[in-house]
């Protein structure tokens, strides 16, 4: 089967910002990305594959799943996880604790197996332990 080129305007259809909710930017990227479904078969990726790739934008689909497993952290993760906002206990602390909270489940190493780059956004959590004032070694200042 021949697969034709995504629209150039994919990139922006399937932008993240449009898709994280459920709604008519999702069903827009849904239906800009129904022409590059059959790449999921592993022939006519390998025989399509400039056209296959030209579909990547749709992945975002998948990792921003509201039903998914895992979906991918808040873009402003890295800054509300930053060193300076958490090595303290208090307010920027309990708000990195919270936008972490929803990437707790890949501690499970079948559920981290199964969503790699979904829970691979989650890795500035991995500062908390860090900077746990009650943890025996603490990172350097």
């Amino acid at each position: 089967a021949e697969v034709t080129l995504a629209p150039t305007s994919l990139e922006s259809t399937c932008a993240r910002s449009k898709i994280e909710d459920i709604g008519d930017g999702r069903d827009e990227c849904i239906e800009a990305c129904h022409a590059g479904s059959s790449c999921a078969d592993e022939e006519i990726l390998l025989n399509n594959v400039v056209a296959c790739s030209s579909y990547l934008p749709c992945d975002l689909l998948e990792l921003t799943d509201p039903k998914a497993e895992v979906t991918l952290a808040p873009t402003s993760l890295e800054s509300t996880c930053a060193r300076s906002k958490i090595e303290d206990i208090g307010d920027g602390r309990d708000e990195c604790i919270e936008a972490c909270h929803a990437g707790s489940s890949c501690a499970d190493e079948e559920i981290l197996l199964n969503n790699v780059v979904a829970c691979s956004s989650y890795l500035p959590c991995d500062l908390l332990e860090l900077t746990d004032p009650k943890a025996e070694v603490t990172l350097a200042p």
